[in-house]
């Protein structure tokens, strides 16, 4: 099948996690990581009790920047920045399973609808693609990233996001992780964007 084009999902505000002086990251990430931007919220959290407003769409995302950011709490907005997130309506599994999703009709169906048309991204910069388990089913919010939970990024050429920036290499590691299962499976395949920031654009 011809890979489809990722799906605008939402916006997330997330504490991106910094890996200097990490004894674990030292161990099991290549030594170019400097920041997590995964989509997990294993090492980059997203602020405590963030669903608890409610206003989340059928991923666990939110469909407005401002919305996202009032997950913040207060005082605390200069702990956490702000990313928007793409899906490729795709899922792989074990046996080399690939099937193509609906995401108008396989997310929950329960809760607020995607955004169309996407937003303006033009402050935004494309860091890397992501790998990991997602909102499909019962699921609400993103399970583990191999790459960045499971010490995978040390098999596969990450940047220092801790994400793939080339989205063949990012496929081959999704089927991989499908049948490995480094975290029980399925998985999906994510674009991250970050906002650009003083913080951390060089």
């Amino acid at each position: 099948m011809g890979f489809p084009s990722p799906i605008f999902i939402g916006f997330r505000v997330k504490q991106v996690h910094k890996t200097a002086g990490n004894e674990w990251d030292r161990d099991f990430l290549p030594a170019n990581v400097v920041e997590i931007c995964s989509m997990s919220d294993c090492r980059a959290h997203t602020p405590p009790n963030w669903d608890g407003c409610w206003r989340f769409n059928s991923t666990g995302c939110f469909n407005t920047e401002g919305i996202a950011l009032a997950a913040i709490p207060p005082g605390e907005s200069d702990l956490y920045e702000l990313f928007a997130c793409r899906m490729f309506p795709v899922e792989f599994s074990k046996g080399e399973q690939v099937r193509k999703l609906n995401l108008k009709t396989d997310l929950l169906s329960d809760l607020p609808p995607l955004t169309d048309p996407e937003p303006d991204f033009s402050s935004y910069v494309a860091i890397g693609h992501d790998i990991a388990g997602g909102p499909i089913g019962r699921c609400l919010g993103f399970s583990c990233s191999p790459l960045s939970c499971n010490g995978c990024a040390a098999d596969f050429p990450v940047n220092r996001y801790c994400l793939i920036e080339d989205l063949a290499l990012a496929v081959e590691a999704a089927k991989n992780f499908a049948e490995t299962e480094p975290e029980p499976g399925p998985y999906y395949l994510y674009e991250v964007l970050r906002k650009r920031s003083p913080r951390w654009m060089t």
